[in-house]
């Protein structure tokens, strides 16, 4: 385990992935899937840096508007869990780690994953942001809008047909 000294250094450097990479998958519309559709707009935090210091991040991100529900929490971009920002802000006690509160089990999709197949899995569920992981590495995310889109465009598609 590292020491947490070497988290906070690296802290500010890694917390939010900006969309200044294209997807590394190819977009085929004829046969959309995940990787079509996914953002690369998301907060990620080491796992192992304490609820003050995340509270900071989040804080700073706030006034930048990047405001997010869930920020993922990674350890070498590998998707350990996802903490709710309401979680995070209502924690009482300053000096634990942010592991202790995410979640570590989570619905997640592929990017490979079909359109069809994703509007079947999403269309019940009430999820804000879903994570794309690629063997367990987080690549992108599918928000709100994004899987509002999916499920539009699958209905179009299938009013087509």
């Amino acid at each position: 385990m590292r020491d947490i000294n070497t988290y906070r250094g690296l802290l500010y450097s890694f917390t939010y992935q900006q969309n200044t990479f294209k997807p590394r998958y190819h977009v085929d519309q004829a046969n959309a899937t995940a990787a079509s559709y996914m953002t690369q707009n998301y907060m990620t935090l080491p796992e192992y840096i304490s609820v003050t210091e995340a509270k900071k991040v989040f804080l700073k991100k706030l006034e930048e508007n990047s405001i997010t529900n869930q920020i993922f929490i990674t350890t070498n971009d590998k998707l350990m869990g996802i903490l709710s920002v309401k979680s995070l802000l209502k924690y009482p006690n300053e000096s634990d780690s942010i592991n202790q509160l995410m979640q570590p089990n989570f619905f997640f999709v592929a990017p490979s994953d079909k359109r069809t197949e994703l509007a079947k899995s999403l269309c019940d569920c009430d999820f804000d942001l879903v994570p794309v992981l690629d063997k367990g590495l987080l690549v992108g995310t599918l928000s709100k809008r994004e899987i509002d889109r999916i499920l539009e465009d699958d209905a179009t598609e299938d009013a087509q047909l």
